[in-house]
């Protein structure tokens, strides 16, 4: 059975362009446009792992990801930031918000998927 990967990420091509690339190495990828939009959808779906942008609209990833990690369904789900922001601040509120790992886009997704696999191995 494929794993669930919930992308979430209010660029359109981002969001397809990850997508395409994930869904060719045999992950099932579910897509979210906000941070509300990623909080229902992990509730629903149970991703068994979530790429979150920062910068978006409704509610930005910082504070979906702490509404994700003090979720009784969704707390132990590994969430890999990817944004543009890269300043030493933003790591750390990601990192305070528990993220698991962070990426300064643009990201090389080679990269991000080898983390996510160390996530999965390490959640199994």
């Amino acid at each position: 059975m494929a794993k669930k990967i919930l992308l979430v990420d209010d660029d359109e091509d981002l969001l397809q362009t990850t997508k395409f690339f994930l869904e060719h190495r045999k992950y099932d990828v579910i897509l979210a446009r906000n941070g509300v939009e990623a909080i229902k959808m992990a509730k629903q779906k149970n991703p068994d792992v979530i790429l979150l942008d920062i910068m978006m609209p409704v509610m930005d990833g910082f504070a979906a990801c702490r509404k994700l990690k003090k979720g009784k369904a969704t707390k132990k789900i590994p969430i890999v930031m990817l944004t543009v922001k890269g300043a030493r601040v933003d790591v750390l509120l990601a990192m305070s918000a528990h993220a698991d790992a962070y990426f300064v886009k643009p990201v090389n997704l080679d990269e991000v998927l080898e983390r996510i696999n160390e996530l999965l191995k390490a959640a199994s």
